[in-house]
């Protein structure tokens, strides 16, 4: 039986960005479904209907940057987390910001993980290949659901 990919949502509003990631992405040989959403207000619906079609039980995790113009990361992580479907969805908010106010204010919101973008491509790979296998391959349950709902 062959696995299906995880599904990665990276929420960033920045093309340039997206378009780095992406590339991390294949120079590591990273598969999954990515789901690039690049507006803020249009997030946390887009993670719920995606979820629904490919199945809320399937590994997911959800990469956010804080620093988008309208609704900003922290407002959709709030969304993310006010919903009974993606209350329990791993969230890494993935931004520039290293400011403490913001560190404990995502963790304070639900955040899973932050994590400060790395400054080179070759940081960027490697940290992608980190996350990517810590949500993935080490712990159980990163679906919408909770934990310990994969089988």
């Amino acid at each position: 039986m062959m696995k299906t990919s995880p599904i990665l949502f990276l929420i960033d509003d920045d093309a340039v960005d997206q378009e780095i990631f992406r590339r991390a992405l294949a120079a590591e040989g990273i598969n999954v479904d990515l789901l690039v959403i690049g507006a803020g207000h249009q997030a946390a619906s887009r993670v719920k209907v995606h979820l629904s079609a490919k199945g809320p039980d399937r590994a997911s995790l959800v990469m956010l940057d804080l620093n988008m113009p309208g609704e900003n990361g922290f407002e959709v992580l709030t969304r993310l987390r006010a919903d009974e479907e993606t209350r329990f969805l791993p969230v890494v908010v993935f931004t520039t910001s290293s400011d403490r106010d913001d560190v404990s204010r995502a963790y304070a919101l639900g955040a899973s993980s932050y994590v400060v973008k790395p400054g080179s491509f070759a940081e960027l790979r490697r940290t992608l290949r980190i996350i990517v296998d810590y949500w993935f391959d080490v712990t159980t349950g990163t679906s919408a659901r909770g934990p310990g709902r994969l089988a």
